[in-house]
C-alpha cells in the first residue's frame, strides 16, 4: 500500500497522462469541461480519498470540517468497504452529498439552475480518482 505522499504523486501522474491523452487525441472544444475535469480530479485526490476512514493527511486537510467525515470514518473499517471497487466511491459520494444537502437546499430555494452536465462530469471524475487510489492500493 503506497504512503499518502506516493498516492499524491500517483494521482498527479495519472492526471498528467489523462490530460496528455486528451490533448493529443481530441480537439478540446470544451475547455470549460477540461478545466472542470482537472479541478474535480485534483479535489478528489486531495480531499476525497478512501483514506478518509483513518487519521490520514487527507482527513486532516479538511481542517475543522473534518468532523463532517466522522460518520464515514465510523462506518468504514480501513481497506474494507472504503477500498471496495464499487462500495468505495459510493460511500464517499454518499457522505459528500449528505454534507452538501444544506447548500443544495439553499440553492434550490433560490431557483438556481444546476449545471447537470458539469455535475455529472464531476461525479464521474471523482469516481475515477477514487478508483485510481483503490487500484494503486491493490497493485503497489
Amino acid at each position: 500500500m503506497p504512503s499518502g505522499s506516493k498516492h499524491i504523486w500517483i494521482s498527479i501522474a495519472v492526471l498528467f497522462i489523462v490530460n496528455l491523452i486528451i490533448i493529443l487525441t481530441t480537439h478540446i472544444t470544451e475547455l470549460r469541461l477540461f478545466c472542470i475535469m482537472t479541478n474535480a480530479y485534483l479535489f478528489a485526490s486531495f480531499y476525497l480519498s478512501p483514506d478518509l476512514d483513518i487519521d490520514s493527511s487527507v482527513y486532516h486537510r479538511w481542517g475543522y470540517l473534518k468532523m463532517l467525515w466522522w460518520p464515514y470514518k465510523k462506518l468504514c473499517k480501513h481497506r474494507q468497504r472504503s477500498h471496495g471497487i464499487i462500495t468505495g466511491p459510493i460511500l464517499i459520494l454518499t457522505n459528500l452529498c449528505i454534507i452538501l444537502i444544506p447548500i443544495i437546499y439553499y440553492l434550490y430555494q433560490t431557483d438556481y439552475q444546476f449545471p447537470l452536465t458539469e455535475i455529472l462530469f464531476s461525479v464521474a471524475v471523482i469516481i475515477f480518482s477514487v478508483e485510481a487510489h483503490i487500484v494503486a492500493d491493490k497493485l503497489l
